[in-house]
């Protein structure tokens, strides 16, 4: 097991880093998901077309430092924004 020494994490450097791994992603739909940060958990809000895109969203930000658990609350519904790629 790792341990990690120092300071806790301020609340914007675990969104900013949540939200620059969904960014990265090839798919195009995760870069509107909102992030919040809240006592060690990572709350995901949104929409996106399909349960997988949730579930991507949700394993993309897993593991991230300062985060003990995930909050998954994107909608899922086909009308969502459809912006093409």
């Amino acid at each position: 097991m790792v341990t990690v020494t120092g300071p806790p994490l301020a609340a914007e450097d675990v969104v900013a880093s949540a939200m620059n791994c969904l960014a990265k992603s090839v798919y195009r739909a995760l870069r509107g998901v909102v992030c919040q940060y809240d006592r060690g958990a990572i709350i995901l809000r949104g929409r996106l077309s399909s349960y997988y895109e949730k579930q991507l969203a949700q394993e993309s930000v897993r593991g991230l430092q300062g985060v003990e658990r995930i909050v998954n609350e994107i909608e899922v519904s086909d009308h969502s924004n459809h912006r093409h790629a």
